[in-house]
């Protein structure tokens, strides 16, 4: 027997022994597969830290299928090749992990992209939760409160303005980031979405000093 022979008898042997700790799935009649495997119209979540790694399966084959383009029967190949890790060891596995499992040392980075596709669901359910919504308002708040701040302290300049003023953003800036640090620190283009309001931050308070500082004479 060949090599391709062997590979092919081992596939499916695997394939069987997942489908048996299934107690009600259907499988496709061909390949003796789970069907969601080969299906692209299921709705794909990201499975939650407890999840079974049957479930982990399904994800990597609908992401390699939906995000990166891969047949439906290389996806369930690659899919399979996932054995006992549960959802929290996807969600914590970095992409040399999932290169080790999904893909090859001289293949291309499959495990890099699933990596990403992981990083761009686990952002995206965070912002669907409700500290996400929370620190999607807050954030044009935000800036709606200092440029606010930066008109109120233009009309009135003095000492007790300069001093509400940077109380109200104080508040703001505070109740912001603390929104912003209840989401995982390691989710896709979070820290730059912190980096550039900081930024923006930094600026308006730098304008509201000094235009309290040009009225009052006070740089110091």
């Amino acid at each position: 027997m060949s090599q391709r022979a062997e590979r092919a008898c081992q596939q499916r042997r695997v394939a069987r022994e997942i489908v048996q700790t299934i107690s009600a799935t259907e499988l496709d009649q061909n390949t003796n597969r789970p069907i969601y495997i080969s299906s692209t119209k299921m709705v794909r979540t990201l499975p939650n830290r407890s999840a079974t790694p049957e479930r982990v399966r399904e994800y990597l084959a609908q992401t390699l299928t939906a995000n990166h383009g891969v047949a439906p029967d290389r996806a369930t190949e690659l899919a399979l090749r996932w054995k006992y890790g549960r959802g929290s060891d996807l969600r914590d596995a970095t992409h040399w992990d999932l290169q080790r499992v999904l893909g090859t040392l001289l293949g291309p980075p499959i495990g890099h992209y699933v990596f990403n596709s992981v990083r761009e669901d686990e952002y995206l359910e965070w912002r669907q939760s409700i500290a996400g919504v929370l620190y999607h308002y807050a954030t044009f708040g935000a800036i709606l409160a200092l440029l606010l701040s930066i008109a109120y302290a233009y009309k009135d300049l003095s000492f007790q303005t300069s001093k509400r003023v940077l109380e109200m953003v104080s508040i703001n800036v505070l109740l912001r980031w603390t929104l912003a640090w209840a989401a995982p620190l390691h989710i896709y283009n979070h820290h730059e979405d912190i980096l550039i309001l900081a930024t923006i931050e930094t600026f308006c308070l730098w304008v509201i000093w000094l235009i309290v500082a040009t009225g009052t004479g006070q740089f110091l």
